[in-house]
């Protein structure tokens, strides 16, 4: 008593300069208070242990694969009325507005907006065109090469060989003249010996091109060339050098005429016509004066040489465009046809000309078909394809249009599906040289005129149902997702529904028969926290209101109404910017904790600012003055209420060693709120009533009190019944003692039948408040499956590599690539398909256990087993939608595979806590039984939750363990009793498996909502705690009553009839604060309302007032027996009435 004692003398006398130091503590503390809102986490999961077995897995994902584990950061959900009623034009052109200028907001960085038509959709599009242009210039590449370059290689060896006779032969006739001319007179100077010379080459030339059987434009460039020639020629007269070397200026005449002649050429083919020949002539041209020379312009075999190298500049284009693995089969067959050509070219002199015979149209003929075979069994399958078509269109078909089209439209049917033929047909006119920007602007034109349902381009399956619910197409999903921060975290997308349910809003407003939902992570987030303020401002003022009504009818005074609740309102600002820095500084704090601290709080504050307020009215009644009453109020309330206090902080506490932080942040800020509401009512309110004085009580004076104490009769009527009723309360409990403990044990047993056997939930999603997200989740479920929300991955390390592709291909963009690849490769190449076999039993076993929607891995790409053993029976297309499904499926190391399970049931019911139980007992004994199978790893919210749930509940048996412990010594010491505390404890245990008995009634039973599985394990604990409250203030009035010397039976009574009017309206007080929880749009904070207002009102109102007594009188003197110096109270006056 001394210490209380102590501390009510200093706030007697520094009672102003407490109020200053409380109230300069608030000042700073107010700004703060807000930022608390923002301060809380609101993703129950995202409060996990790093330490649990599925945060482990998630870890190895992370760092091995290319999957997020966070899913879609915002859902947008389009629900329709019937078939294909999210297929129409005019959603889609809202989804393109909304998809714009969502992407386009300032104030929403780094999102990606994803739906069928962008990117999934555009990209597509934009491969099946590319593939169609593809398709049009491979066979058109093939057409060129099997029957383009046979075709054309009589017309280029005949200009080769007639260039030859042209720059040589010329150079050569005018050489040879200007030497026989200048020996016949070799005092004749050099340009009387050129003009000679000139003359007689022109004779010679005239005889070639006439023997020869030159074209008729070819002999105007032979007549083009002499004049350059011989000009040039004609040009070094005066060198002295090249005038002695007739060879070395024919060789210098030539290189310095050529390039004058080769526009002269140019210009020439223009003006007659062939300007479409030029590049060609004028690439023979180059190449038959770099190859050739004077001495073996004639040899066929240096002309075929020449032949070869322009054909291989012509077709050059052609093999860029075929993947770089695929072009040495093609090489081969060019390789082998001009092989062919120089093995069937031959020469004969006649005439003392050499005349060449190249191979004939037949023999030519003769050498393709002898060529394809070869080609096509080099190829792959898809380029095999190719060629046999082409070919199979022969020798008199190829150059036709119409037949070398329907082609094409085949192979594109056979490559990318059944594409619509009008399509096929509009990009083949489009030519070869189609440019990206042509290709990207039809595919963006036929994604917005075209709806999906008659969409040209046949969409997999696979795409469309990640997007819409196949078959029924009448809902549809949009999301949005996030770029990562530079510490590795998400950027918080909650923060941004607002804007994006108003952009949805105003571009839908004009739409009939589709509802648009915002859910996901981030719209579940962001209407949890505006559902906590929602409740907050609901919950605030009824509790207010509540608690003001019942302490204005207890004390008949409008100010001490207000005095409590302001005073522990004033310890909720604080005890706010203390959660604030906890949550900013020290650990995780969940959301629940706003509501649950405040009504706490409101609820135990005002009961000890009650006690202090009572006891101190009750010493003034007594006749003692103001300040005397206060310190006798602060010694005797104030060890009541610290007592009670510090046991509900160790109630609330013990949550804190939980090692999951929603537990732990709700004990540990309730203990703080309980620790501040404590120091409020000991210290500022006895200072305020020192200040004030009686004034506490207006309109109600002492003096009024007194003589109704004095005289009952003159007391109010409520007054009079109140001090019978608890009277009659106290004796009828001590004469039916045994009777009540009886009865009390008999309800029990039903009681502690219902708590043993309750089925409590993991449904976090089905306690989230009635709102748009949720709705929204619900239809998820309904159309996808509740694992779209939140699917369980499951990660296989095997002994070896399994996936031996190259580079990270993590985008629909690389598609093309991947095209690419599958031509270059065969599935056995990319993957080691020894393990697919493995794969598929895990996955087969899986799907065939129960709430499976789809499993998808590298052997079900889309959720359907593809045929990886035959996998060149798809189609190209085909093959790369599902390498690059499959990659994604593999680790970056290739050892690693992932399968992804979606579960029908949504991802936190019990159905699906029991699915995971079963994926990890499977995966165990795979591991077990396969060798090849190092380990094994399931993540996601379902394994994490179950996680959550075992631990928290592998953690409960201690944390009560401890509270129960730690509440029995704080009593042991103060009490200086070993039985009453064991009886505290067990009268409350006792409250509360009633409680949990009749909250698991009215949820499951009548209101059909099922009991979230962390209700019981806090409302033990919490209840513990809070239930101490009026046990210790009843239980130390007794032995305070004792201590003056009444016998036990008398003491029981005098302390009910005293503090059960005070224990009644603070239960009242308390059981209505926790009551207004139940107004909240939450069911986990209804259960808890509910359950802990019940429990209140049924300790302070039935166990307080008649169980609590009656065991009490049973056990007389031992209710105070301790060994030793611990016992506090003398009981010898006892030990005498005992034995009377």
């Amino acid at each position: 008593m001394g210490t209380f004692n102590n501390i009510g003398k200093f706030i007697a006398k520094r009672y102003k300069a407490i109020i200053v130091f409380w109230i300069i503590i608030l000042a700073i503390a107010i700004p703060f208070a807000p930022s608390v809102m923002e301060a809380v986490e609101y993703n129950m999961l995202a409060m996990a242990p790093e330490d649990m077995e599925s945060m482990r897995a998630q870890e190895y994902i992370d760092a091995n694969f290319n999957i997020s584990m966070d899913g879609f950061s915002t859902i947008i959900v389009f629900k329709g009325e019937g078939q294909n009623s999210v297929l129409g034009q005019e959603l889609k052109e809202a989804i393109f507005n909304i998809s714009s200028d969502i992407s386009g907001r300032e104030e929403m960085p780094n999102n990606t907006v994803i739906s069928i038509y962008t990117p999934l959709l555009d990209n597509y599009t934009d491969i099946v065109v590319s593939g169609i242009v593809d398709v049009n210039r491979l066979a058109n590449g093939t057409a060129m090469l099997i029957f383009g370059m046979p075709s054309m290689y009589p017309m280029l060896w005949n200009i080769t060989l007639e260039s030859g006779l042209m720059f040589y032969g010329c150079g050569d006739a005018f050489a040879l003249n200007w030497i026989a001319i200048h020996d016949i007179d070799p005092d004749a100077n050099t340009t009387e010996v050129d003009s000679l010379a000139y003359e007689a080459t022109w004779d010679e030339i005239e005889l070639i091109l006439d023997i020869a059987n030159v074209s008729a434009e070819f002999q105007d460039l032979f007549w083009i060339w002499y004049e350059d020639f011989s000009a040039a020629w004609n040009s070094t007269s005066g060198d002295p050098v090249l005038v002695d070397n007739p060879l070395e200026r024919e060789e210098h005449a030539i290189n310095s005429a050529f390039p004058g002649f080769w526009e002269d050429a140019r210009q020439y083919f223009e003006d007659i016509g062939l300007e479409d020949l030029w590049p060609i002539a004028g690439e023979i041209f180059n190449r038959t004066v770099e190859m050739l020379d004077p001495l073996d312009f004639v040899d066929p075999y240096r002309v075929n040489a020449v032949c070869h190298t322009v054909v291989n500049d012509i077709i050059q284009p052609y093999l860029v465009q075929i993947p770089l693995d695929l072009r040495a089969p093609i090489e081969d067959f060019i390789h082998g046809f001009q092989q062919k050509w120089d093995d069937n070219t031959t020469a004969s002199i006649s005439s003392n000309w050499t005349l060449h015979l190249i191979p004939n149209m037949t023999q030519e003929r003769q050498f393709v078909e002898e060529l394809v075979p070869p080609l096509v069994d080099a190829l792959p399958k898809a380029g095999a394809e190719v060629v046999e078509a082409v070919y199979a269109l022969g020798w008199d078909q190829w150059s036709n249009s119409t037949a070398f089209n329907d082609t094409v439209i085949l192979l594109t049917h056979e490559t990318l599906g059944d594409v619509d033929d009008d399509l096929i047909l509009e990009i083949i006119g489009l030519g070869l040289n189609v440019t990206d920007q042509q290709i990207r602007e039809m595919s963006i034109e036929l994604v917005l005129d075209t709806s999906l349902v008659d969409y040209p381009i046949p969409i997999p399956e696979g795409i469309l149902k990640m997007i819409v619910n196949v078959p029924s197409n009448d809902t549809m999903l949009m999301t949005i997702t996030y770029d990562k921060l530079p510490d590795g975290t998400y950027l918080d997308g909650s923060q941004y529904i607002p804007q994006v349910r108003e952009i949805i809003r105003q571009r839908i407003s004009s739409l009939s028969g589709i509802e648009v939902l915002v859910s996901g992570i981030d719209g579940i987030t962001y209407d949890i926290e505006t559902s906590s303020m929602e409740d907050m401002e609901k919950i605030d003022p009824v509790s207010i209101v509540l608690v003001i009504i019942l302490i204005g009818l207890f004390f008949r005074s409008l100010v001490s109404s207000i005095i409590p609740p302001s005073i522990i309102g004033m310890a909720l600002i604080i005890a706010l910017v203390g959660i604030f820095l906890l949550a900013t500084y020290v650990m995780e704090v969940t959301n629940y904790v706003l509501v649950l601290v405040m009504v706490t709080m409101l609820g135990a504050g005002c009961d000890y600012c009650i006690f202090i307020l009572s006891r101190y009215r009750e010493e003034r009644v007594l006749g003692k003055e103001k300040k005397e009453a206060v310190i006798e109020a602060v010694t005797w309330a104030g060890e009541s209420i610290t007592t009670s206090g510090f046991t509900v902080m160790i109630g609330f506490g013990v949550l804190s060693v939980c090692s999951f932080s929603m537990v732990s942040s709700i004990g540990i800020s309730l203990a703080m709120g309980i620790f501040i509401a404590l120091m409020f009512a000991l210290f500022f309110l006895p200072s305020l009533i020192m200040l004030l004085g009686d004034r506490v009580f207006w309109p109600t004076t002492i003096e009024y009190v007194r003589e109704r104490k004095k005289d009952p009769s003159k007391a109010g009527r409520m007054s009079r019944l109140s001090h019978r009723y608890f009277e009659h309360t106290a004796r009828t409990s001590i004469k039916y003692a045994k009777i009540l403990v009886v009865a009390a044990i008999i309800i029990s047993l039903p009681a502690i039948y219902v708590v043993t056997n309750l089925d409590t939930s993991y449904d976090m999603i089905g306690t989230m408040p009635n709102s748009e997200s949720k709705t929204g989740v619900n239809d998820i479920v309904d159309g996808f499956g509740g694992g779209m929300i939140s699917p369980v991955f499951i990660a296989i390390e095997f002994d070896s590599r399994i996936y031996n592709g190259t580079g990270e291909m993590t985008d629909r963009d690389d598609l093309q690539n991947i095209s690419d690849e599958v031509l270059e490769l065969n599935l056995s190449q990319v993957f080691d398909l020894r393990y697919f076999p493995i794969i598929e039993d895990m996955c087969d076993d899986i799907s065939t256990m129960g709430n499976i929607r789809e499993v998808t891995s590298p052997t079900r790409p889309y959720g359907d087993t593809i045929d990886y053993l035959n996998f060149d029976n798809y189609t190209i297309l085909e093959q790369a939608e599902f390498l690059l499904m499959m990659q994604k499926d593999m680790s970056r190391n290739g050892s690693g595979v992932m399968i992804q399970v979606t579960m029908e049931d949504q991802p936190y019911s019990e159905e699906s806590i029991g699915t995971v139980t079963g994926l990890r007992e499977l995966i165990a004994q795979e591991v077990e039984e396969r060798p090849e199978l190092v380990a094994a790893y399931l993540s996601g919210g379902t394994a994490l939750m179950y996680d959550i749930s075992m631990l928290v509940s592998g953690e409960f048996n201690l944390m009560e363990m401890l509270a129960i412990l730690l509440i029995f010594v704080i009593l042991l010491i103060v009490l200086g009793s070993v039985f009453t505390p064991i009886r505290s404890i067990v009268t409350i245990l006792t409250s509360v498996i009633w409680t949990l008995a009749l909250t698991a009634i009215v949820f499951e039973y009548v209101l059909d909502d099922q009991l979230l599985w962390l209700m019981p394990i806090v409302l033990i604990v919490v209840c513990l705690g809070l239930g101490m409250d009026y046990d210790i203030f009843l239980t130390t009035r007794i032995r305070e009553e004792v201590h003056k010397g009444k016998p036990m039976k008398e003491a029981i009574v005098d302390s009910v009839k005293a503090t059960g009017g005070i224990i009644t309206i603070c239960g009242l007080i308390m059981a209505g604060a926790f009551g207004t929880m139940t107004l909240s749009g939450s069911v986990m904070l209804q259960e808890f309302g509910f359950a802990l207002a019940f429990a209140i009102l049924l300790d302070a109102t039935v166990v307080r007032m008649y169980l609590v007594p009656a065991i009490m009188s049973l056990m007389g003197r031992w209710n105070w027996w301790a060994p030793g110096k611990l016992q506090r109270t003398r009981t010898s006056h006892l030990e005498e009435v005992e034995e009377e």
